[in-house]
C-alpha cells in the first residue's frame, strides 16, 4: 500500500490477488492473507501492525480489516480537526 492510498482501494487490491488462487482450487489461507495484509502497509502503519502482531496468533482477516478501515477514519477525522484550527 502507498502512503495516503484509501485503505478500502488496498483492501480490495488484496482480495483480487488471493481469489487468483482460490479461483485455481488453491486458496490461499486467511493466516496468510493476514500477513501479507499487514507487511504491505506503509510505515505510517507501523504503531497499528505493532499492536496486531502483540495480539498473536488469533488474528481474524475481517478484524484486520476493520482494524484498518477504523485507523484510516481515525486519521482522517484528526486530519480534519487539524484543519479546522
Amino acid at each position: 500500500m502507498r502512503e495516503g492510498q484509501l485503505v478500502q482501494d488496498h483492501l480490495r487490491c488484496m482480495k483480487k490477488i488471493s481469489d487468483k488462487p482460490a479461483a485455481l482450487g488453491s486458496a490461499v489461507a486467511e493466516e496468510e492473507q493476514v500477513v501479507a495484509l499487514l507487511i504491505s502497509l506503509p510505515p505510517s502503519y507501523a504503531t497499528l501492525v505493532s499492536a496486531m502482531e502483540a495480539k498473536g496468533d488469533d488474528l481474524s482477516l475481517a478484524f484486520v480489516q476493520q482494524a484498518l478501515i477504523t485507523e484510516e477514519q481515525k486519521r482522517q477525522c484528526h486530519q480534519g480537526a487539524l484543519r479546522d484550527i
